[in-house]
């Protein structure tokens, strides 16, 4: 029973420390959070709440209720600006005006993609990331296989007549496998198999 209780304390901390590893790194991305689906990606779109407030209100990116991170991937993925655009007086430029916006940056690796605009200090900002969904699929799917295997391997020791732990041949052995401790099934179990 130790056993179990240590491993049962073990699994809680892992769990807990992957949380707050989690919220760490939550901590260092702007306030607001909109999730969406566009083009095979998961995009998440983290943005200061002045910036969503400007998007819902004026700006493309929202309809009025609340932004949408599909559009602001397809309009940052075309080098649209999401944040407001603004222009200085400048003589001597065409118009007497040019644009105080930075270029976009942008910034890929494996598929995932980072998108945000240059902020001075102070200046609401966004951060938006698209992941493939591909890889979220993989992801998810590793737990189930990795299941599947131990227990298909558990179930053809067992047939076998060989410890599900470790694979000792049981045959001739009755009550605890010699090799790792464990519970050996019933003679009648390993027969009837």
């Amino acid at each position: 029973m130790p056993r179990r209780l240590f491993s049962l304390v073990a699994l809680t901390c892992l769990l807990l420390c992957v949380i707050t590893l989690g919220w760490w790194a939550r901590s260092y991305l702007p306030a607001d959070l909109h999730v969406g689906a566009a083009d095979g990606r998961l995009v998440l779109l983290f943005s200061d709440p002045p910036l969503t407030r400007f998007w819902v209100k004026e700006c493309p990116v929202g309809n009025g209720t609340e932004a949408s991170a599909a559009t602001a991937w397809t309009r940052a993925r075309r080098g649209q600006f999401l944040k407001q655009v603004l222009y200085g007086a400048t003589p001597g430029a065409p118009g007497g005006f040019t644009m105080l916006n930075k270029p976009l940056q942008s910034a890929s690796f494996a598929g995932v993609v980072h998108i945000t605009e240059p902020a001075a200090p102070g200046d609401a900002t966004y951060h938006l990331i698209a992941v493939p969904l591909p890889y979220l699929a993989l992801l998810l799917a590793l737990p189930p296989v990795a299941w599947l295997v131990t227990t298909l391997r558990h179930r053809h020791r067992r047939r076998a007549g060989c410890c599900a732990n470790c694979g000792y041949d049981l045959r001739a052995t009755s009550g605890r496998c010699p090799e790792c401790g464990a519970n050996a099934p019933a003679a009648g179990t390993m027969a009837a198999a």
